[in-house]
């Protein structure tokens, strides 16, 4: 879990981000990404009942996606990380693969 000032918490941001930001897509992840300079990076994980029924695999793929982006770190601005109906039956290295290619994609497009 990031600590509390890195996560984006009410629906107004969340709302804001995906309004403003940059958005990309790379297999089945979307990432919405806003650039904030000069502050700490803030992500939320979002994965539907679409992606899997069961609870359990939902937070399973959000706790994956959370330590990816834990050990690469956060860019300055609001991230926004959509998991798409199918991700739950992907691996975790092909998960985290997809993941990279996505924010690879908005680096590339900044």
């Amino acid at each position: 879990m990031f600590p509390r000032e890195q996560r984006l918490h009410s629906s107004k941001d969340i709302l804001y981000v995906f309004r403003r930001g940059e958005r990309r897509t790379y297999g089945m992840i979307s990432c919405t990404f806003l650039p904030k300079p000069g502050t700490l990076g803030a992500v939320t994980v979002i994965v539907d009942t679409k992606v899997a029924r069961n609870a359990v695999t939902r937070n399973l793929c959000k706790r994956r996606i959370r330590a990816s982006l834990r050990e690469r770190g956060l860019p300055q601005g609001m991230l926004i990380v959509r998991l798409l109906k199918g991700a739950a039956e992907l691996s975790s290295t092909e998960l985290i693969g997809q993941l990279d290619q996505c924010l690879r994609r908005l680096q590339s497009s900044r």
